[in-house]
This record gives structure tokens, C-alpha cells and sequence, in this order.
């Protein structure tokens, strides 16, 4: 004989019941599941965290890479134009150049009457700006902020008349300072590499603004003289190129 019982759902799954963390959990889900999610979730998300890492560390070792790989490609250009200027500058700084003698100076030539006009126009606008920032009564000049490696800033504290391999070195770097500021540079000529403000004679200044005047000629780009300063030795002009 079958006895028919009847039983509630609560009563059923009592035992069940109490087994959950809350009234409204069904425990019977989650039954030999429980900590075997918990791991496998966990698992995942430490193993996309490193492989998150591990991508931002490539990135920044990539960049960084590039950085130092620019750095010294600039910095073997650098080297080699500031090892010429040095040549120039001890020659400068020679006994006769001290006691205040010019020494020789080569002559350039120009492959035509225009671009020596040009020259001489420059020359001359150099001696008229000179006169407009009243030189003479000016004070001494205060030291400026070293060299750096990169920007659209270059010192050169002469330059004398350069054979056609040094002007082609030259203009090289006019360009790249150029690169540097998206089409415009500026030239601190007197200035030492360190900042400190020199100066030279008027005579070696026309000379060296004759050589930076070719080397915007050879790259067809405007030169303008934006002022002419007194150093402790001499002159020192800033030009603008664009």
C-alpha cells in the first residue's frame, strides 16, 4: 500500500536551503562549483593583467629605444660640427688674436654677381642694424643657457670662410635645426657652446655672417638679422632663418 504524503517545497529542501548564504540562493547551482569558478576567474585575470604588463613594457622599451638610437645619431653630427668650431676657436683665441690682431682671413668667391650682391646687401644690413641697436652704448651682454643638443637653436661662435665640404656639412645641420623647428631656426653667432657670451671683431663677424648667408643661400631660405648684441671680446648677432 502507497502512503501519499504531502510535503511542502520548504520542507523538501530544508536541508538545502540552509546551506546557502541567503533565503533567495539556490544552493543546488552551486553545488562542487564554488571555488573551482572562483580559481579559474582569478587565473584569467591575473594572466590578462601581466600580459597587459608585458605590452606597456615592449611599448616603453621600443620608445626608449628610438629616443637612444636619435640621440646618438644627433649626437655623432653634434660631435663633428663642435669639433670644427673648436679648431676655428683656438685659432681665435691664438696670442696675435688676443693682443687683438685679425689674423688672415680667406676670401670667398660666389659663382655669380647676384649672389655675391646678395652677400654684400647682408653685409650691409648687418652694419645698419648694428647702428639702430645704438652698439656702442650697449652693455655687455649677459651669459645665455648652454647649447642643446636638440632644437631650433644653434651657437656658433665664428665661422670662418669654409671650403665647399665644410659648407656642405654646414648646411646640414641649418637643416636639421630647421627640421627641429618646423621650418624656422635661429643662429647666436659670438656665443660659446656653453652659453657664454664672447664676442668677436667686426671683421671676423662679417665674415662669419657671409658664411651662414651661403648656407641659407644653398638651401633657398630667408636670413634675417634680428639683433646685434656687445660681448665681453666683441660682437654677437642673432639671426632668424625660415
Amino acid at each position: 500500500n502507497l502512503i501519499k504524503i504531502n510535503m511542502s517545497y520548504e520542507d523538501c529542501y530544508s536541508d538545502l536551503l540552509a546551506q546557502g548564504e541567503s533565503d533567495g540562493e539556490d544552493p543546488v547551482f552551486d553545488l562542487g562549483k564554488g571555488k573551482k569558478n572562483k580559481v579559474a576567474h582569478s587565473f584569467m585575470f591575473q594572466k590578462g593583467e601581466e600580459t597587459k604588463l608585458m605590452r606597456e613594457i615592449n611599448t616603453q622599451s621600443k620608445e626608449a629605444s628610438r629616443r637612444r638610437n636619435r640621440k646618438k645619431k644627433h649626437n655623432k653630427i653634434w660631435c663633428t660640427f663642435t669639433g670644427a668650431d673648436m679648431i676655428e676657436e683656438r685659432k681665435v683665441f691664438s696670442k696675435e688674436h688676443r693682443d687683438g690682431e685679425a689674423g688672415e682671413i680667406r676670401t670667398f668667391t660666389y659663382s655669380s654677381s647676384e649672389e655675391e650682391k646678395a652677400a654684400n646687401d647682408f653685409i650691409a644690413k648687418y652694419h645698419e642694424v648694428k647702428v639702430t641697436h645704438d652698439f656702442d652704448n650697449q652693455k655687455v651682454m649677459e651669459d645665455i643657457d648652454n647649447e642643446r643638443y636638440y632644437g631650433n637653436t644653434e651657437y656658433k661662435f665664428l665661422l670662418k670662410c669654409p671650403t665647399p665640404e665644410r659648407l656642405a656639412k654646414l648646411t646640414t645641420q641649418m637643416k636639421f635645426r630647421m627640421q627641429e623647428g618646423n621650418g624656422e631656426a635661429f643662429y647666436c653667432i659670438g656665443v660659446k657652446d656653453n652659453g657664454e657670451a664672447v664676442g668677436i671683431s667686426q671683421e671676423l663677424m662679417e665674415t662669419s655672417l657671409r658664411t651662414v648667408q651661403q648656407m641659407a643661400c644653398n638651401l633657398k631660405i630667408e636670413i634675417k638679422i634680428l639683433s646685434v648684441n656687445k660681448g665681453r671680446k666683441g660682437e654677437i648677432v642673432k639671426l632668424m632663418v625660415n
